[in-house]
């Protein structure tokens, strides 16, 4: 800010004529024009007035000013002014406009401007002049002394002057505040900066004025207008804003701002006016992604054929799921990016989603023969990992067997069997020995294509065929090209058997209560070790297994006991299998056989019939308790000679019951007379078995 003085003064000089001897503008330091005349009451009589243009200066601006002296009756006037900032110096530089003769300058330790001897007025005299500021001077005083008199020939005469003095403060425009140098630590060479780590903002604060913050705050904002933050005055401050202030905040962990690209900037004001900085960039916060423990696995490869899977462990702590996953194929320096191949790893299975523990990628795929590099990298959408690389290794010095095939896989001891396998080796070299081992047998295979070359992607066949022994065998094939051994290679299995025959009709035959069941079958392996296992399925019984007789039948006997409890005519059937289950051939027909009949008769006792006279029907149960199905012959009597009416037989099922109805006709003439009736049955498989009631 600037202050204002002016001091009017009149000259007691010669012809008012100041220039020659200044210092009487009433400034600090000076005279005013009563120093000279005689105004015994000075700024009581006459009057001084100051006008500025302005209310506050701007450093190279003129300010106008207007200087009026006045006194009842008066003829002369004149006055002296400076201009004098807070350091007492007077500053700034006054003009007069060209061709104003009642003006001049002067110095004297101070700079100058006054009224000359054209000084002439009727009761008052203007002047009009500028002032321009050459530099902020703060507040400014212009001080000014002024005179007027009734002029008696050459001077002022005594007792008729005024003498007055005047100050008159000018501030000095406001300057703004500025926000300078805003910085983040750390800085954009180390970034992107862990999210663990502490990050700190500073600023300069800086004032021409002097002014400081109000309230002391300075705000710091980051990525927009909020959050805000106020920070803090540094504690090497001097308290001196017009050098500027720093202003301080810390954040103990980056996190707290978020993951990503920031932005930042300031604002504060002094009071008057608002100051906001640049918007910077920064910090970037994000911890990188770490690839750890690749390997191969196998490390070794046994046959080009073979894959190997790598696998990587991807760690962020920060929990980011990769943007990718990278395994390039055929190098390890990624300086220059990727000359192999790349392939995109994928999530290993039973991971648990926490990247912060690290999660497993993998890749599987065939790799060429010999040594081949990789490199694993990544990316969290923000910022690469490190590169992680390693190495696997694919063997060529090893055969392998692929393709093995049997024709048939069963057939009989005369039919052959073809065993075919391809054989394969990187470098074309021959089998040194190939063979196929059946059972526990085992026979040289022979190239079937003189043509093909192991070499080859489809390898070179080798086969053999023969008749094999009665059984069940193994098949496995081997090889080795003279240095090692291939991998032994399944063929699966063969089954070598002829099915079982039927040679005759099997039989049943009775010897008084014995029975004997004989089928007659032949296997053409038994020699080999096959065995028949011979059944015979008995109608009301079930399976029967049947003895070897060692001439060709198989025979076994069962005890009418065994078989009564069902009579009558009833069949077996015959079947034979060999070990492995194989059904004979041919019929061994149906056979019969006659168990004899046990009769059963049992008949439920009816409730008591009694009524009124005509027909009345009474109802008997029979129940079958014999072995057989059965028909009973129903008999009846009436002793008074009443006519009945029944069923001669009634049909009852194997091990179950019927009902027939017995109809009597009851004279009227009988009332109260009672009658007895007899009724029996009797099985007609067995006369023996009857049963009868009254």
């Amino acid at each position: 800010m600037i202050a204002v003085i002016a001091a009017g003064y009149v000259q007691g000089h010669e012809d008012g004529d100041l220039s020659s001897d200044p210092g009487f503008s009433s400034a600090p330091g000076d005279g005013d024009c009563a120093s000279c005349h005689n105004d015994i009451d000075p700024n009581v009589g006459g009057e001084l007035t100051l006008a500025l243009s302005v209310a506050e200066y701007v450093p190279g601006e003129d300010v106008d000013i207007n200087v009026t002296v006045a006194g009842g009756g008066h003829e002369k006037f004149g006055f002296e002014m400076v201009v004098i900032d807070d350091n007492g110096d007077s500053v700034g530089n006054f003009s007069i406009e060209v061709g104003d003769v009642t003006l001049e300058t002067a110095s004297d330790g101070y700079d100058y401007i006054m009224s000359n001897s054209e000084d002439n007025g009727d009761g008052s005299l203007s002047w009009e002049f500028a002032w321009a500021p050459s530099d902020h001077h703060g507040d400014v005083t212009f001080y000014i002394a002024s005179m007027s008199c009734n002029w008696a020939t050459v001077e002022c005469q005594v007792g008729d002057e005024d003498a007055r003095d005047l100050s008159r403060t000018l501030v000095q425009q406001n300057r703004a505040p500025t926000l300078t140098d805003g910085q983040v630590s750390p800085g954009e060479a180390n970034w992107p900066i862990s999210a663990s780590d502490a990050v700190g903002f500073q600023v300069t604060y800086t004032d021409l004025d002097g002014d400081g913050p109000v309230g002391d705050e300075v705000i710091l904002h980051i990525d927009g207008e909020t959050p805000a933050y106020v920070m803090s005055s540094s504690s090497s401050n001097d308290g001196d804003f017009t050098n500027g202030e720093v202003y301080e905040y810390s954040f103990t962990q980056a996190g707290d701002l978020g993951l990503g690209m920031h932005s930042f900037y300031f604002t504060s004001s002094d009071g008057e006016a608002d100051a906001t900085s640049d918007t910077y960039d920064g910090p970037r916060v994000n911890d990188e992604p770490v690839l750890s423990s690749i390997t191969a696995t196998p490390s070794t490869v046994q046959l080009p054929i073979n894959p190997a899977t790598v696998t990587v462990t991807y760690t962020d702590v920060n929990g980011q799921a990769p943007s990718s996953i990278t395994l390039c194929v055929g190098d390890d320096d990624l300086s220059d990016g990727c000359s192999g191949t790349e392939v995109t790893m994928t999530a290993s299975a039973g991971g648990d989603g926490d990247y912060t523990n690290g999660e497993q990628y993998e890749h599987s795929q065939v790799f060429a023969a010999g040594k081949t590099v990789f490199a694993a990298s990544s990316n969290d959408s923000m910022d690469a990992s490190n590169v992680e690389t390693g190495s696997v290794w694919v063997r060529t010095d090893v055969p392998w067997l692929t393709d093995s095939s049997v024709s048939p896989t069963s057939a009989g001891e005369n039919n052959d069997f073809t065993f075919s396998v391809r054989y394969h080796e990187y470098n074309g070299t021959a089998p040194s020995t190939i063979s196929v081992t059946v059972g526990s047998n085992s026979f040289t295979l022979s190239k079937v294509n003189a043509s093909e070359d192991p070499s080859d992607p489809e390898g070179a066949e080798y086969a053999y065929a023969d008749t094999m022994a009665w059984g069940s065998h193994g098949v496995t094939f081997d090889a080795n090209n003279g240095a090692n051994n291939a991998l032994s290679h399944d063929g699966g299995s063969i089954t070598v058997n002829d099915a079982p025959a039927f040679t005759a009709n099997g039989t049943a035959e009775r010897a008084g209560d014995t029975y004997t069941f004989t089928a007659s079958a032949s296997d053409i392996n038994e020699d080999d070790g096959d065995s028949l296992t011979v059944s015979a399925d008995l109608q009301h019984y079930g399976t029967l297994t049947l003895n070897d007789n060692s001439d060709g039948t198989y025979s076994a006997t069962l005890d009418l006991s065994d078989l009564i409890d069902r009579g009558g005519t009833r069949t077996v059937t015959f079947s034979a299998t060999d070990s492995f289950g194989v059904p004979a051939t041919g019929d061994a027909g149906t056979a019969s056989f006659f168990v004899d009949y046990v009769g059963g008769a049992d008949m439920d006792e009816p409730a008591d019939a009694s009524g009124a006279p005509g027909d009345r029907t009474v109802t008997f149960t029979i129940t079958n308790s014999g072995n057989a199905d059965d028909t009973y012959t129903v008999g009846a009597s009436s002793f008074a000679g009443w006519t009945l009416s029944h069923p001669a037989t009634v049909f009852v099922a194997y091990g179950s019951f019927e009902t027939f109805d017995l109809t009597v006709t009851v004279p009227f003439v009988a009332v109260g007379v009672m009658d007895e009736l007899d009724v029996d049955i009797a099985s007609q498989n067995d006369g023996t078995a009857t049963d009868a009631h009254t």
